[in-house]
């Protein structure tokens, strides 16, 4: 997404989240979203995006491997 690109989370999040509404099974939208929301550390929420990625696509890697990144965010806190 190019506002992600641009370190726009804040819009890209927004942008993200529209386009899971419109089409929840959009995988690219929710990893857009998860991402954007880690950045902007919200991340309860991030935790909930890359979920339902998972629930959509349980072998998508790089939801799972951001998974584990929250993990650590969150014990290193």
């Amino acid at each position: 997404m190019d506002l992600a690109r641009q370190n726009q989370f804040t819009e890209a999040a927004e942008c993200s989240q529209q386009a899971t509404t419109l089409k929840p099974a959009f995988l690219e939208a929710w990893t857009n979203l998860e991402n954007c929301q880690l950045m902007l550390q919200r991340l309860d929420e991030a935790k909930a995006s890359y979920e339902r990625a998972l629930s959509i696509d349980p072998d998508d890697r790089t939801a799972r491997q951001n998974l584990g990144i929250l993990s650590e965010i969150r014990q290193n806190r």
